[in-house]
C-alpha cells in the first residue's frame, strides 16, 4: 500500500457499514468515505500507505452511534478546492448538529445569494462529508435533495433523522 508517499488511509467499521479516511503528511484530513461496504472502503485506500487516525476514527463511529461527535480538533486540507468551495465548506462547518440549512441559506451565507445551484455543486464534490456536513443541506421547500454517498437521498435522510432524535446522546455524557 505504499505508492503514494504524501497519503494516508484507513479503512474502519461503524455500525452503519464501513468507512475509509485519506490523510496527508500534515495530519490534515484530505478525504472521507462514508460508510459502504467493506470492499469499496479498502478499494479507496487501496494505493496509500496505511496508518489508522484514532481521533477521526473514535468521531466517526461516535457519529454513526447516534452520538454528537465532537470534529472540531479535526483539521481538515482544502487545497486546490475552488474558492467558492472552500468558502461554502467554511460556512456549512457552522452549521450545528441536528440543524439543516437550504442551498439558498447557505449561498447566502458564502456571500453570494443567487448561487443555489453552485452550492449544489459544491456538495455534490465535497471530499470530506460529515465533518463537512453537507447532509445538512436542503432544498428550500424542505425536501432532501440528492446526496452522493451509497444510500443516496434515503442515506441522507436517515442521517438528519438520526441527529433531530431527542435520543441522540452527546458525548459530553
Amino acid at each position: 500500500m505504499g505508492e503514494n508517499p504524501e497519503l494516508y488511509g484507513t479503512a474502519f467499521e461503524t455500525g452503519w457499514g464501513w468507512c475509509a479516511v485519506t490523510r496527508n503528511g500534515g495530519g490534515e484530513v484530505v478525504q472521507l468515505l462514508l460508510p459502504t461496504k467493506r470492499e469499496k472502503a479498502e478499494q479507496f485506500i487501496k494505493n496509500l500507505q496505511w496508518k489508522k487516525f484514532p481521533a477521526v476514527e473514535k468521531a466517526v463511529r461516535d457519529y454513526f452511534k447516534g452520538v454528537r461527535a465532537d470534529f472540531s480538533g479535526i483539521r481538515l486540507c482544502m487545497d486546490g478546492m475552488p474558492d467558492f468551495h472552500r468558502k461554502v465548506y467554511k460556512q456549512l462547518l457552522k452549521v450545528p448538529y441536528g440543524k439543516r440549512v437550504t442551498y439558498k441559506e447557505l449561498a447566502r451565507m458564502a456571500g453570494n445569494p443567487n448561487a443555489s445551484r453552485a452550492v449544489g455543486g459544491a456538495m455534490r464534490r465535497n471530499p470530506i462529508p460529515l465533518i463537512i456536513p453537507c447532509h445538512r443541506v436542503i432544498r428550500s421547500d424542505g425536501a432532501t435533495g440528492q446526496f452522493s454517498a451509497d444510500g443516496g437521498p434515503a442515506f441522507k435522510r436517515r442521517m438528519l433523522e438520526m441527529e433531530s432524535s431527542r435520543d441522540s446522546r452527546s458525548n459530553l455524557n
